[in-house]
């Protein structure tokens, strides 16, 4: 019988930087993504490209254009984006302008390899 996955949230909040929501890497485990959120607290001053990488792998990416508010991404994956063993998840979001409060979830499973 296989193990039963071991689910987590990871949350980063920042203001007019790099946001990076990361879960460590563990030794002989394998990260899985089921879903993200990224919202900002007031209109972005810059189109931003958010990724969702495992290691230096990039799972998925999409843009965010100028004037986005609120919580305007929330991104469930049917499929669960699958990261390498032994690899870190994060999700990256570039600085969307001055004075902008950017929160980046990720949440999803953990098993071993």
């Amino acid at each position: 019988m296989s193990a039963i996955p071991s689910s987590w949230v990871e949350i980063d909040t920042d203001t007019s930087t790099l946001v990076t929501a990361t879960k460590t890497a563990i030794a002989n485990h394998r990260h899985s993504v089921s879903r993200i959120s990224v919202s900002f607290d007031i209109a972005s001053v810059n189109s931003v490209v958010v990724t969702v990488n495992s290691g230096a792998t990039v799972l998925d990416r999409f843009e965010v254009s100028v004037g986005s508010i609120g919580t305007f991404l929330n991104r469930d994956y049917t499929h669960a984006l699958r990261g390498g063993t032994n690899e870190a998840i994060t999700v990256v979001v570039p600085d969307a302008g001055a004075s902008v409060v950017c929160t980046a979830v990720v949440g999803g499973y953990t098993r071993s390899a």
